[in-house]
């Protein structure tokens, strides 16, 4: 037997009472959107404060009165769980009536409302906003607060508001809305296809333009922005002669909200969140899945976050003059934030500029190179190269061009899987990084959390997707770095493992990914590919490899010591925070200092044997290999005294000056033969 098709109303229904649930169990009982200044990252509790914001900022810009002229009968359409309501009624002491199609909304309303004894002033009703269960001019204030996204027909939506909206009486509309249109222009495919993908999940009707409700709101309705007698008493003290069309106040607040879905997806991706959505059911697990939608179309400008504000018009007033003058007066009062629309529906929005794609595209490409840590980025494309180079500078003839094919092809997927591994570590951070790196893309708001992992899952799968394209001779050889420096860096990063909580085992994933599995699993491929495995030694690569290693510990100690307040208020036991910021630089740059000192003995001695063994071009690139050791460990003790270990930019400063000397010592590695 079929099942009988859902209307719009049930499918509603169905998916607020499957997903409230879910909603507020982590965000609390206010379903909607924040209010943001900028698009700096914050914790969950910041966004919860953010969506009591975006109620008062409303308000704000609506001008609604407080005081004897404060609404005494409210209207919340679309109430959720009641959290507006409860927030209106205690702003204003009014008797607050709130309207959803989710029974269990209405009962969880009714259920939070006696617990913060409101329910006396907040009453819940399952009732359809376009068949509202109240006489007319029942409310001083309708309130609709991202519910007119769900409503089929606008005019009927718009028309019912009026309705029960008392004469004078305000009504606010905070709506999900596509992008405004010039004359005969329509969506675009691409635009049309997006928003469907979000209907589909979310059980939306088609989508309209804030022209369009501000047309239906003037046009059809004739309301005003005129209210009080206090506004009344403002129009006649402006003397402002007004033009004849009657017009009422809109704005796109999209750059207030941005910060708000990317939230929402990084509160889904942790293991609250899961678990949550798997008890969600169907339903909430579908709308999981377009909130990446949301976010694309925030961005590409095809969805807007509208606000429309207007009146009924009082009984008998001379409402084109009023409402004219109303809207001239709070102009001058709000210059830089109203919009204002006449009877045609033609908004003339807050002044913006969008910047040229060029730019647009090149501070992308900033974004995501800034994400890609560049250091780290460079080291791992010089020191596969020079391990490569170290690995056939003993042959007398090397196939050059074939040489330089097998470098790229280890350079391309293994600076996917870098990108993958310090990208990871920057997603799991966030918080930290909030205090040790606000420069960085995500808690600098330049790069969202969805597009993070998008970057980070497309460069690990890219890193495979690329090794499989190559021939057989040497692959595996080369699947084994990438693998291993995966594993590792998800291990350092992600829980339950988050390997970076524990200071040796913090250090010995640095240590095993740039000193053993770079120097040797390079080194292993590379003759592989080449086929020249049988002619050269292990052994000089396993020296390589114990020189780097010590230098891998060396930047494990240092790159935690800039970072100790952040580390502490995530209580990350790192050695910078058990033994304090200064006592762990000392001890990394004396551990590097002796490996410089060390390694200068080393070459010295072996000079002077090449040179007693007649060697002289041996003895000559030992001896610069000595001297160049002994010059970096001069160096390094000059910048040493210049950092104050308190001061959290002057040590990473010489942590980078540090990173150079490291890439220094793989250009100069080849020599060592």
């Amino acid at each position: 037997m079929r099942r009988k098709k859902r209307t719009l109303q049930e499918g509603i229904a169905d998916f607020y009472d499957a997903s409230t649930g879910v909603w507020v169990e982590i965000w609390g009982d206010h379903l909607h959107h924040g209010y943001y200044e900028d698009n700096s990252w914050r914790s969950l509790q910041q966004h919860r404060e953010a969506q009591v914001r975006m109620i008062e900022e409303v308000l704000s810009w609506a001008e609604v009165s407080s005081g004897p002229e404060a609404p005494k009968a409210i209207l919340d359409v679309g109430c959720g769980v009641g959290g507006s309501s409860r927030h209106l009624q205690k702003k204003y002491g009014a008797k607050v009536t709130g309207i959803t199609l989710s029974p269990k909304q209405q009962q969880q309303a009714t259920s939070l409302s006696v617990k913060s004894g409101q329910a006396d002033s907040c009453e819940f009703k399952v009732a359809d906003a376009l068949k509202m269960p109240f006489p007319d001019d029942s409310f001083d204030l309708v309130w609709s607060l991202e519910s007119g996204e769900h409503m089929p027909e606008k005019a009927k939506f718009m028309s019912e508001m009026h309705r029960v909206c008392k004469p004078g009486g305000r009504i606010i509309l905070v709506t999900w809305v596509h992008r405004n249109l010039t004359k005969d222009e329509a969506l675009k495919p691409k635009e049309q296809r997006l928003l469907k993908q979000i209907s589909k999940a979310y059980h939306l009707p088609d989508w309209c333009s804030m022209d369009d409700y501000c047309q239906i709101a003037v046009a059809n309705l004739g309301m005003t922005g005129v209210a009080s007698k206090v506004e009344r008493a403002e129009i006649e003290s402006a003397a402002v002669l007004p033009p004849k069309e009657l017009r009422i106040r809109s704005e796109d607040w999209s750059q207030f909200i941005a910060p708000f879905w990317s939230a929402v997806i990084q509160t889904a991706l942790r293991p609250q969140g899961w678990w949550a959505l798997a008890r969600g059911g169907l339903e909430t697990f579908r709308g999981a899945l377009v909130m990446p939608l949301m976010n694309r179309g925030y961005r590409t400008g095809t969805i807007r976050f509208g606000l429309m504000t207007g009146c009924k018009t009082p009984a008998g007033g001379d409402t084109a003059a009023a409402s004219t003058a109303a809207a001239t007066a709070l102009s001058a009062r709000r210059p830089g934030r109203l919009a204002l629309c006449g009877a045609l529906g033609q908004v003339v929005s807050s002044s913006t500029r969008r910047s040229s794609r060029l730019v647009g595209l090149l501070d992308l490409a900033k974004t995501v190179w800034d994400f890609s840590r560049p250091h780290t980025l460079v080291g791992t494309i010089i020191s596969i190269t020079t391990v490569h180079l170290f690995a056939v500078a003993p042959l007398s003839a090397i196939d050059w061009p074939l040489f330089a094919l097998q470098t790229v092809r280890a350079l391309a997927p293994a600076m996917l899987v870098n990108v993958y591994i310090t990208g990871l570590n920057q997603i799991y951070d966030v918080d930290i990084d909030r205090q040790n790196k606000p420069y960085l893309p995500i808690p600098s708001g330049r790069l969202s959390v969805t597009a993070a992992w998008l970057i980070v899952l497309g460069s690990l799968f890219g890193a495979e997707a690329v090794t499989c394209t190559y021939p057989t001779a040497g692959v595996m050889a080369l699947q084994f770095p990438l693998i291993a420096s995966a594993i590792l860096g998800t291990a350092y990063s992600v829980p339950p493992f988050r390997l970076k909580r524990f200071p040796f085992l913090a250090a010995l994933c640095i240590i095993v990914v740039r000193g053993i599995v770079v120097n040797m699993g390079f080194y292993y491929y590379i003759v592989h590919a080449l086929g020249v495995s049988g002619q050269v030694s292990t052994l000089r690569s396993a020296m390589a490899a114990s020189f780097f290693a010590i230098f891998g510990l060396v930047i494990a100690l240092m790159k935690d010591v800039p970072d100790v307040l952040g580390d502490q208020k995530a209580s990350i036991r790192s050695v910078s925070v058990r033994l304090g910021p200064a006592r762990a630089l000392r001890i990394a740059v004396s551990l590097l200092k002796f490996l410089l000192v060390g390694t200068a003995t080393s070459f010295g001695l072996a000079s002077g044997w090449a040179f007693v063994s007649k060697a002289p071009g041996s003895a000559l690139a030992r001896g610069v290999l000595a001297v160049i050791s002994l010059l970096f460990c001069r160096s390094l003790q000059r910048k040493e005294r210049l950092v104050d270990a308190e001061k959290p930019k002057q040590v990473f400063d010489f942590y980078m000056f540090v990173w150079k000397i490291f890439y220094l010592c793989y250009l100069l590695l080849p020599l060592a033969m």
